[in-house]
């Protein structure tokens, strides 16, 4: 294996863990702060960095990942706005960026 490719997957391995901590700090259903083990959103971590690498404008991550939360925990997300836009903009400030994908605001 490359230097390169070893360093890829290194960044790909942070920015995946990154979006696990964020999804876990951002707790859509309140299920954290109830002691759920910390996998339970782990469903959420490829639609988001999927939204995220599609460049797709922020209020269809909201609505995406609204649907990708309501089907699989069958509740509402709190406060899916800001985390979107709150993800995006660390998305797009990211260095080195795996997918530096273009993100257009909302």
């Amino acid at each position: 294996m490359t230097d390169k490719s070893e360093r890829d997957r290194a960044v790909t391995s942070e920015f995946i863990r990154e979006i696990r901590v964020r999804i876990w700090a951002w707790d859509p259903i309140g299920l954290a702060s109830l002691g759920a083990p910390e996998d339970e959103y782990d469903c959420l971590v490829g639609p988001v960095t999927g939204a995220l690498r599609e460049g797709l404008p922020a209020d269809v991550v909201a609505s995406r990942l609204r649907g990708y939360v309501l089907a699989h925990f069958g509740s509402q997300p709190e406060d899916i706005e800001s985390f979107v836009d709150d993800l995006i903009r660390w998305y797009q400030n990211l260095s080195p960026n795996p997918w530096a994908g273009d993100i257009r605001r909302r």
